[in-house]
């Protein structure tokens, strides 16, 4: 089974590296796709997650 995590916060490279490299083995994580607001997944995250090693889902 793959393993993922749901996400409110907007992740920092540092975060998703560190998700990435866990030992449990996530392999995704959840983000929102709102128009605007704290919770809203930009372009400049998604390939962050990307970079890290991580997949990401879209929660609406």
């Amino acid at each position: 089974m793959t393993k993922g995590f749901d996400c409110a916060t907007p992740l920092t490279a540092n975060t998703a590296a560190a998700f990435a490299s866990d030992p449990d083995g996530y392999k995704f994580a959840c983000r929102y796709l709102v128009p605007s607001g704290w919770k809203a997944l930009t372009k400049a995250e998604a390939e962050l997650i990307n970079q890290a090693g991580l997949d990401y889902c879209i929660c609406v």
